[in-house]
């Protein structure tokens, strides 16, 4: 692991913050991971994947709205609808973990 400029219990404080329950197990998600080496074709996939290139909205049968507590997540998809480029929308999830409303709820 590589130093850090927290001291031993600040680190620990810091890592159990990314405590996650998954599957019946609770798994550790480092703060500072150690990155692998990865040659440049691998991260030019990476980064193809995660910053995909603009496309042309095409029409489809139903809008999804993946769940979350910020407005933000509605705008887009409701502007494509009211484009006429989905016939529905579909919203999953429900409210946010900590049960806080986003500030601009009403």
């Amino acid at each position: 692991m590589k130093n850090f400029p927290f001291s031993t219990k600040q680190h620990r404080y810091i890592m159990n913050l990314t405590f996650h329950y998954i599957g019946g197990f609770h798994m550790v998600i480092p703060k500072y991971p150690e990155v692998p080496h990865l040659t440049k074709k691998q991260i030019e996939e990476i980064t193809e994947i995660a910053f995909l290139k603009e496309s042309t909205p095409q029409q489809c049968d139903a809008i999804f709205v993946f769940g979350g507590s910020h407005p933000g997540n509605w705008q887009a998809p409701l502007h494509a609808y009211q484009q006429g480029l989905g016939a529905q929308i579909i919203v999953t999830g429900g409210t946010s973990l900590h049960g806080m409303k986003h500030p601009n709820w009403n």
